[in-house]
C-alpha cells in the first residue's frame, strides 16, 4: 500500500508541476503508473511461490519496449 500511495502522490505533484496537462495527459500519467504498480504487483505474487516462475511476470507490453 505504501507503493501505491507514494505512486498516487508522485502523479500528484506531477499535476501540479503541469498545470496545462490535458485530461489525456493526465489519464495516460496515470495509466503508466497503473500499469507499472500492477507488474510491480504479480512479481511480488509469483517471487511468493518460490517456483522460479517470477521471469514470467514482466507483461507482454514491457518486454517490447526492452527489446
Amino acid at each position: 500500500m505504501r507503493e501505491v500511495k507514494e505512486r498516487f502522490e508522485a502523479v500528484w505533484k506531477w499535476g501540479e508541476e503541469h498545470p496545462e496537462a490535458s485530461f489525456d495527459e493526465i489519464a495516460g500519467r496515470l495509466s503508466e503508473e497503473r500499469r507499472a504498480l500492477m507488474e510491480e504487483m504479480v512479481k511480488e505474487m509469483l517471487s511468493q511461490r518460490g517456483d522460479g516462475r517470477n521471469e514470467e511476470a514482466e507483461s507482454p507490453e514491457r518486454r517490447k519496449k526492452t527489446q
